[in-house]
């Protein structure tokens, strides 16, 4: 697949992160195209905006609207350090790019919004009106995606939460949305909790669990984590990781299990460490020195040889794209960070068949446990 971005006129080199050698998707997709496009009469000699990129899932729209100052918001550490890696490729001004966390507000002072559309309607539905406070009647706002991403229901969110919502035809299968600031919502809107709070029992403890609205395991223990959990190991271990944590259930139903192990969360979603955060200090407020919290590519922060236990639930995609890649890295990255003897005890749907790369990573796996849907696997570093 083509690494060149060639656009008004203008020539970029991109990639997906990390950089993958034989990648065949691309690092941008015509949502990004016709989002440019239709903006660039409106910027030609122009004075420097300050632009508001919201899920800038590469750094196409950074890059391409570097003359301008951009905050990057997003929950994605990928999305960030993606970003930064294509501005460096091209030689762009890092002073003119900003990435901001979703658990962060973004500035005040802003001149125009382009968003890509999450995957999640609620969480879109948080990013409406978290911004919408900053908007003005001169905000330009202009959201786009691909037209199996737009339905009536996402145009009446930004209807309820922004004001008057038209559309464009479709081009290459995207769509735009325009947006007019309507700043009597200021008035009528209510801030809403985004915040969902259940709770699960185990191993004599309930566990009380908090999730911000751009996490897996949204109203209860899904499927997958509850099986992996009923086949935590006993054995004593010191180090464990939860990666992928999402909320952290994993890591914490560990943590009882384990009282004197340490349990380091990873995730690339912003939103999902401070999850696990939030549901750490929950429910041991009174041992938080064992707990870390990492948003990282995987294990990439990790050194060699320094876990005893890694627990994984892999999704299967990255933002709207369906790939295995992911799991395989971090197959790849446990048995780098695991000690020899070490675990990996891993979560997935049947059909993914993830067995068959742990033989190929580690030279052996076991099934632990299974139902219809899912399969707890376990390869031992050698």
């Amino acid at each position: 697949m083509s690494s060149k971005f060639c656009l008004n006129g203008s020539k970029l080199t991109l990639f997906r992160y990390p950089k993958l050698e034989g990648d065949k998707l691309q690092a941008w997709n015509a949502a990004d195209e016709y989002l440019l496009t239709e903006l660039a009469p409106t910027l030609v000699g122009a004075d420097r905006h300050n632009i508001l990129l919201v899920n800038d899932s590469f750094g196409a729209l950074a890059c391409a609207l570097n003359d301008h100052h951009c905050f990057s918001w997003s929950d994605s550490y990928i999305s960030q350090q993606a970003s930064l890696s294509n501005l460096k490729i091209n030689g762009l001004n890092l002073d003119h790019f900003n990435g901001i966390k979703s658990t962060e507000m973004p500035p005040e002072n802003i001149s125009m919004v382009l968003m890509k559309l999450p995957k999640s309607s609620l969480f879109l539905e948080y990013q409406l009106a978290t911004i919408q406070p900053l908007l003005s009647s001169q905000t330009i706002f202009n959201a786009a995606g691909m037209v199996k991403e737009i339905h009536s229901t996402t145009l009446k969110l930004f209807e309820k939460i922004i004001g008057p919502t038209t559309t464009s035809l479709a081009r290459k299968k995207a769509r735009l949305i325009y947006v007019k600031a309507d700043l009597a919502h200021k008035r009528n809107n209510r801030i809403k909790s985004f915040e969902k709070n259940w709770a699960f029992d185990f191993y004599n403890k309930t566990l009380h669990i908090s999730n911000l609205a751009n996490v897996f395991g949204r109203n209860q223990l899904d499927a997958g984590a509850e099986i992996l959990i009923n086949n935590l190991p006993r054995e004593e271990v010191k180090q464990i990781i939860d990666l992928g944590c999402g909320n952290g259930v994993l890591g914490l139903a560990a943590a009882c299990l384990h009282p004197q192990a340490n349990v380091s969360f990873v995730d690339e979603s912003f939103m999902a460490t401070a999850s696990a955060k939030k549901n750490v200090l929950n429910n041991f407020s009174d041992t938080m020195n064992r707990f870390q919290f990492f948003n990282d590519n995987c294990l990439d922060g990790f050194s060699k040889n320094s876990a005893d236990l890694i627990l994984c639930n892999p999704p299967f995609h990255q933002q709207q794209t369906i790939t295995d890649h992911i799991a395989w890295q971090m197959m790849q990255d446990a048995h780098r960070v695991l000690k020899p003897g070490g675990r990996l005890l891993l979560v997935g749907n049947r059909h993914l068949n993830y067995h068959v790369k742990m033989k190929r990573i580690f030279g052996n796996q076991r099934v632990v446990d299974s139902n219809k849907n899912f399969v707890v696997l376990e390869s031992r570093r050698s």
